[in-house]
């Protein structure tokens, strides 16, 4: 199968941790793929791009689920078997009017590192899959889990080593250090997860090695 990872960053400059995250975690999947794009690209442009996948699994935020559905919705018209798959903050909480769109098949919410890799390994029989939505004819199905994926296990991953020293230094990347948050601020999706998780500190200095080269 022939799967995308892929997002719609907000600006050209602006690079996405999440997809290449996932990406060397399952690069051993045949046909895994990844592709950024940006939300001032036109969408049929970019549903063209996604049309020789099968499954496309778009990375979701505040500042791209509208162009990512206009997107899928492209997709659908150049062939409707193509599977969408959305993750991410913005489909994690309120996922119910999205999956609600003819055009999305799927959503994983929360982290996705698990629930990815379940789906790749189980495709097309991804009932199982933790924190999946999906949908069954007109019944919209959700398996919530509580998982929690192991910080620990990007120890030997670098998020950034198939990307070219020579297009990253103009842009801004980003480095995950820790996950959740001690505090609950009302206001912050973050405060929904009070334990704190530290990445190994051999992931974080080679990502700052690589990024100061």
């Amino acid at each position: 199968m022939k799967v995308l990872l892929t997002t719609l960053n907000a600006k050209y400059i602006h690079i996405n941790l999440a997809i290449r995250l996932l990406y060397q975690l399952n690069k051993e999947q045949q046909g895994l793929s990844w592709k950024e794009f940006t939300i001032k690209e036109n969408s049929k442009d970019v549903a063209d791009y996604c049309a020789d996948y099968e499954l496309i699994a778009f990375s979701c935020y505040i500042w791209n689920i509208t162009q990512t559905i206009a997107v899928a919705e492209e997709i659908k018209k150049i062939n409707p078997s193509i599977k969408i798959l959305l993750g991410g903050p913005e489909v994690s909480y309120e996922w119910m009017e999205v999956i609600s769109n003819p055009a999305i098949d799927y959503i994983i919410t929360g982290e996705g590192e698990i629930p990815f890799r379940e789906f790749l390994l189980n495709y097309p029989n991804v009932n199982q899959v933790p924190n999946l939505v999906r949908k069954e004819g007109e019944t919209i199905v959700y398996n919530p889990q509580n998982v929690s994926f192991d910080v620990k296990l990007y120890r030997d991953i670098r998020p950034y080593m198939d990307d070219k020293t020579e297009e990253i230094q103009s842009k801004v990347a980003y480095i995950e250090t820790s996950r959740g948050c001690p505090y609950k601020c009302e206001f912050c999706l973050a405060s929904l997860d009070n334990k704190v998780r530290y990445l190994p500190n051999e992931h974080i200095k080679d990502t700052f090695t690589f990024l100061n080269q």
